[in-house]
């Protein structure tokens, strides 16, 4: 199981844009397997939350030592 596998498993199950902005509002949240509304669109039909809180850096943290978070 890879880094990505293992945070999926441990956080939801894929939400809707509008049920992330009302369980996470105001905050920042780090997200995983995006769907798009429509191919290249920046809006966001789905996504898994790996992460979230009051900044940037705190919703990124449970992968920061990941090979997603490692600097290139």
């Amino acid at each position: 199981m890879d880094a990505a596998e293992q945070l999926v498993s441990v956080g939801t199950a894929p939400l809707g844009w509008a049920e992330i902005c009302a369980r996470y509002p105001d905050q920042f949240v780090c997200l995983v397997d995006v769907v798009p509304v429509e191919l290249r669109s920046p809006e966001i039909l789905t996504a898994r939350i790996v992460g979230h809180g009051p900044t940037r850096r705190a919703a990124f943290d449970p992968i920061r030592n990941t090979r997603f978070g490692a600097p290139r």
